[in-house]
């Protein structure tokens, strides 16, 4: 931890995180302060900070925006985490505020991933394995993961703010149904996925593990695939790679994948023009935005 780190734990933690928070923190229970408090870099919409106490290392995740607006649903990110996070797939999640407010986790350790792995066909394979096993988990009972409602519910706020997008805007929203329907028609079996490939999001080489379930859902597995591919072009030249070692080739094939990869495009870029009307945008998100709709 830094030295700002250690200034932060006592009087300074306890302005920045909540005391009613702090205090669901393994050793901070009975009011004891945390040894050191640092903020985490990265994230546009959450708040958090990594939190060492006498009983080990913690992150503690303050929750922004209105999460239905992004899509999210904290109960089914906790029941999802936790499912993960029994097959070591995840940190253990240590407390998930029931009024989704905050999450507490154990500190993953590990190499942090580069957007440059996701080059390396070595860095799939391990990637892919992870999500072999993420997979055949037998998800939870939660509700299913439905991107033609979050598309939708994207081009009506958009729409609302700028009238003009709106045929723009209907002929993507169009196109996408379309993509989802025709997946939908290749019969693969729903499963618990991550949905946010970030390389920010994955951490470890030999068994990469992940963090931030908050997109999380029961869906296509093909959708994990299809984030690598969003974020990470570079990634499609090892598309059957990724298809063989997920365990996916004999139920999808590139073709789908791409299709799939441009659903995910069309989210992300409609992500980042929401959160443009609703004054949260930075400008790095002003840049993805821009690449995003060249890509479409």
């Amino acid at each position: 931890m830094s030295h700002v780190a250690a200034d932060l734990s006592h009087a300074g933690a306890r302005e920045l995180i909540p005391p009613h928070v702090l205090e669901r923190v393994p050793g901070c229970e009975g009011g004891q302060p945390p040894i050191a408090v640092a903020r985490s870099s990265g994230g546009s919409v959450n708040t958090t900070w990594r939190v060492v106490t006498s009983a080990g290392r913690f992150v503690v995740r303050l929750h922004g925006e209105d999460p239905a607006a992004l899509g999210i649903d904290r109960t089914r990110e906790a029941r999802l985490h936790a499912a993960a996070a029994r097959a070591d797939l995840a940190p253990a999640l240590v407390y998930a505020d029931p009024g989704g407010a905050f999450l507490i986790t154990e500190l993953l350790e590990g190499r942090p991933w580069k957007p440059g792995d996701f080059a390396d066909p070595a860095c799939l394979t391990r990637i892919a394995g992870t999500l072999k096993v993420l997979h055949s988990l037998p998800p939870p009972a939660v509700p299913r993961f439905d991107p033609a409602a979050i598309l939708r519910r994207h081009v009506e706020r958009i729409v609302q703010a700028e009238p003009s997008a709106a045929a723009e805007l209907e002929a993507l929203l169009a196109r996408a149904l379309a993509v989802l329907n025709a997946l939908e028609g290749e019969g693969r079996t729903p499963c618990i996925v991550h949905n946010d490939l970030h390389h920010s999001n994955v951490i470890g080489w030999e068994r990469p593990r992940l963090i931030d379930w908050e997109y999380a859902g029961v869906a296509d597995p093909l959708f994990d695939l299809a984030c690598v591919h969003a974020y990470y072009p570079q990634s499609a030249r090892f598309d059957r790679l990724l298809l063989e070692e997920t365990g996916l080739a004999r139920a999808a094939t590139p073709e789908s994948l791409r299709l799939a990869g441009w659903l995910f495009v069309l989210l992300a870029y409609l992500w980042h023009r929401s959160r443009r009307i609703s004054g949260a945008a930075g400008s790095g998100d002003l840049e993805a935005e821009r690449e995003l709709r060249e890509r479409l």
